[in-house]
């Protein structure tokens, strides 16, 4: 609570409803005038791997140009569907009802000017703040001083290539960051690698997005972190990774920690 004061951070909106629904709070800075928007949430590697199914939803930015635009985007149905089902209490998307009162208050924050905007979330919640920060991104009416800003912390994929290349078509333009922060050998945040009840061809596997920040064991690295930005990982590449996080000792015992 401390740290909330001296860094002037206020809560502003708090969503509870209950322990099963989506659990996100929106906080304000006054000093640099930023809105973020905190998900909570977390899932087991075992709960990453049987809810991987896929569901397709319309591209908000499907009438924008760019290089492997498509009408559909299919995403990992566990996050997409808390955020884009309407919602029987507010007849709204999670999305749209987010959206509406970021904007309220950033408008009320910045006295009818323009505002900063960042999305943050850890395991499950950081998947809710990858999609919700590709919406905001896409939203024409936002008036935003920044590109929206995404923060996520051992987060699962979200979505498949040509989420991924939408996503970057934003990135690319300025109008989305996003920090993918994940431990050495990180095994939860490489789930689910694709939907395990529908098809295995690599086309079809789930793709991370952006800046990857990767914090290492100093214990067995030279150096605190490594940053790596890929536009389209190869299947070799993926399955490295994956060999690389089950060898760990660490990663073994995250799993068996995971699982109790």
């Amino acid at each position: 609570m401390k740290s909330l004061i001296d860094d002037e951070i206020e809560v502003v909106w708090f969503s509870d409803r209950h322990p099963n629904d989506l659990i996100y709070g929106i906080f304000v800075n006054r000093h640099t005038t930023t809105v973020t928007v905190v998900f909570r949430g977390l899932e087991s590697a075992f709960k990453r791997v049987k809810d991987s199914g896929i569901t397709s939803y319309p591209n908000p930015i499907a009438d924008e140009e760019y290089y492997g635009s498509t009408a559909e985007l299919r995403l990992r149905s566990a996050v997409a569907e808390e955020l884009l089902r309407v919602r029987r209490d507010v007849s709204q998307t999670a999305i749209e009802f987010i959206t509406e009162k970021v904007n309220v208050i950033g408008k009320e924050l910045s006295n009818g000017g323009r505002y900063h905007l960042s999305v943050t979330g850890h395991g499950l919640a950081g998947g809710y703040a990858t999609l919700l920060g590709f919406y905001l991104a896409s939203d024409p009416n936002l008036e935003l001083a920044s590109a929206v800003q995404v923060y996520t912390y051992a987060s699962s994929r979200v979505g498949c290539s040509e989420f991924q290349r939408a996503f970057q078509h934003l990135e690319d333009l300025g109008r989305l960051y996003h920090a993918r922060f994940t431990n050495q050998n990180d095994m939860l945040s490489l789930r689910p690698f694709f939907d395990v009840n529908g098809s295995w061809w690599f086309k079809d596997w789930y793709k991370h997005v952006g800046m990857h920040i990767n914090l290492h064991d100093l214990k067995s690295s030279n150096h605190a972190f490594g940053i790596e930005y890929s536009k389209e990982s190869t299947l070799s590449e993926e399955l490295v990774e994956m060999l690389n996080s089950y060898i760990c000792g660490k990663a073994k015992e995250e799993m068996r920690r995971c699982l109790q």
